[in-house]
């Protein structure tokens, strides 16, 4: 639709671990803190009305689902999942980025 999208990543440690990489212009949050990090700069500037996508890396996007309910809860009214999550966009070769290091 030609409208920007937020990408939230929510990988748990453990796969960031595994990977340099995370899809372009994604942000980071730990699913804990994703509920109080709302409240801060980048995610509080975030209209309630965009597009918002949370991925993980789990076998059922299990962290994406649950990040998609609570940004439901806060007010996101097109909070969505990536089905497939991380695996999904680089066998599609999604455009990646290199991760910031201490992430």
């Amino acid at each position: 639709k030609n409208e920007p999208v937020t990408v939230i990543d929510v990988r748990a440690s453990s796969d960031l671990d595994n990977s340099e990489n995370k899809i372009k212009g994604a942000i980071h949050v730990k699913l804990r803190k994703l509920q109080s990090r709302l409240a801060m700069p980048p995610l509080k500037d975030i209209s309630r009305n965009s597009e918002v996508v949370a991925y993980c890396a789990c076998p059922n996007d299990e962290a994406s689902i649950r990040a998609a309910q609570l940004l439901t809860t806060a007010g996101f009214t097109r909070a969505r999942v990536l089905r497939g999550g991380w695996v999904a966009w680089k066998k599609t070769n999604g455009q990646v980025e290199t991760r910031p290091r201490g992430l």
